[in-house]
């Protein structure tokens, strides 16, 4: 089963919660002294007059609701009884830790009415331009509505129309940008029925899920401002089980060394391979690892690798090196792989001597579990020879070294290193390079968009593939990732 998502791990909150009661408002008085009792005062906001009247007030309570009477004939009955900002962050709490139920109304048609769901992203010092980002936003989203100050400077953009069911809104804040998302008519009913029967981890899922996909084709991406949306949509992604997995990587991850790129690799290659098997969980001082089982000649195998005594050895002196935790391991820059050992008993069995080597290993929960923000294609599972790695290496690098969907290829950087190589080895190495960035386009996990920065810092030119040419004349190649929806 998959797991579901929640509000704290996506630093999501609710914003905005409004209940509706038909034929309830002679009750008013009643709901009051029910929510006065968990610490909300009250007060009624009449449309018709636009005028607000307090109902229960006790100055040592830091929340209150409103109840809104509309004016209409339609509804003149029915009370909206609205939490807004750390008010209906209150009720929640109070309603998801079973403080508090709805069903103490005792009022058989509730229904929500509206949710509110926000995200805050702090200011960072390395951050550009935001100004330029809602700009961009603005022309994504077709249909924004900036509110400009006296600079002409965008402060809030609303996008949609708030008549809609969905309608979002950035703002600007003193330290951060604020990413709203307002639900209203059927999907609020919808996904406040979960929260109502007391389904809170479907509610939180649903609620995610909608928030991160209504962003996600609204706004502009390529940018550092929304970084925690191509995070979450990369985790969440449909990724093929046989294709290569990696999480975001520092910039310099490895040396020279061919031992320890090929060891990086093998790592790689066992994480993506070990994802597909089940095994026994136990738990280890509080952390969950999984014990799994197979034959050292279906990983070789898996890998393309020859089943020879020299390259059987190679791999057994690999998997003795696990527990060594080599440096390099230290790299993955997900602050979770940090904070246990990934593998803790790793035993290699030949039970008769002509029999086969068998693998018990086991794997850190996490590594095995985690969403991995990058997959390659299936051509990346494998390489053929020391160039085929090092230009794979150099392609998976500058995938996962960032959070931006924009990603900058140094060719010239990475070809310089071959430059004392015979010119039959060079031409390969570039042919490598155009057959690998041809794997990216067909599995659709980079667009057709390239930009090439000569090496005398001409004017870049844009193009929708690359050839050998190209690779000679340019100092960097830009390209995007292409981020999809859950």
């Amino acid at each position: 089963m998959k797991e579901l998502i929640n509000f704290k791990d996506q630093n999501l909150n609710l914003d905005y919660l409004t209940l509706n009661i038909p034929n309830t408002v002679r009750r008013i008085s009643e709901f009051a002294e029910i929510f006065f009792r968990y610490g909300f005062n009250s007060k009624v906001f009449y449309v018709a007059t636009n005028e607000s009247q307090t109902i229960l007030e006790d100055k040592k309570l830091f929340h209150t609701l409103t109840f809104r009477l509309e004016s209409d004939s339609w509804n003149k009955e029915t009370v909206f009884i609205q939490f807004s900002g750390d008010n209906s962050r209150r009720l929640y709490f109070l309603i998801t830790n079973g403080y508090f139920s709805i069903s103490l109304l005792n009022c058989p048609n509730i229904k929500i009415g509206r949710i509110d769901i926000q995200f805050i992203r702090p200011n960072k010092t390395n951050d550009t331009d935001v100004n330029e980002f809602l700009e961009k936003s603005l022309q994504v989203s077709k249909d924004g509505i900036p509110q400009r100050d006296q600079n002409d400077n965008i402060q809030t953009l609303a996008i949609g129309k708030r008549e809609y069911a969905y309608y979002r809104r950035i703002y600007k804040m003193d330290s951060a940008l604020k990413f709203e998302l307002e639900i209203k008519k059927r999907p609020a009913q919808y996904f406040g029925l979960l929260l109502l029967i007391g389904s809170y981890q479907e509610f939180e899922d649903y609620l995610s899920k909608s928030f991160f996909k209504h962003f996600w084709k609204s706004i502009f991406l390529e940018t550092c401002f929304t970084d925690w949306l191509n995070y979450f949509l990369r985790a969440h992604s449909n990724k093929p089980q046989k294709h290569l997995v990696t999480s975001y990587l520092q910039k310099y991850f490895l040396s020279q060394a061919t031992s320890e790129k090929i060891q990086f690799y093998r790592l790689l290659q066992f994480i993506s391979f070990v994802r597909t098997y089940s095994g026994k969980k136990e738990i280890v001082n509080g952390q969950i690892f999984i014990t799994v089982q197979f034959r050292l000649l279906d990983f070789m195998k898996t890998v393309n690798s020859q089943a020879n005594t020299y390259q059987r050895q190679q791999f057994l002196q690999f998997f003795n090196q696990l527990q060594g935790l080599p440096p390099f391991r230290e790299k993955f820059t997900d602050r979770n792989f940090r904070q246990f050992l990934f593998f803790p008993v790793v035993n290699a069995i030949q039970k008769t001597k002509r029999g086969p080597w068998i693998i018990q290993i086991a794997v850190a929960e996490h590594l095995m579990k985690d969403n991995y923000p990058f997959y390659l294609p299936l051509s990346f599972f494998t390489y053929s020879n020391v160039i085929n790695l090092d230009v794979k290496l150099s392609i998976i690098q500058t995938i996962a070294q960032n959070y931006s969907i924009q990603k900058t290829y140094y060719v010239q950087s990475f070809l310089n290193r071959f430059a004392k190589r015979r010119s039959s080895i060079q031409a390969k190495i570039k042919r490598e390079i155009i057959h690998e960035f041809q794997n990216l386009l067909k599995y659709k996990i980079i667009e057709s968009r390239f930009l090439f920065q000569g090496k005398d810092n001409q004017q870049i030119i844009e193009k929708d593939y690359i050839q050998i040419e190209d690779l000679i004349s340019s100092k960097f190649i830009i390209f995007y990732e292409v981020i999809t929806p859950i």
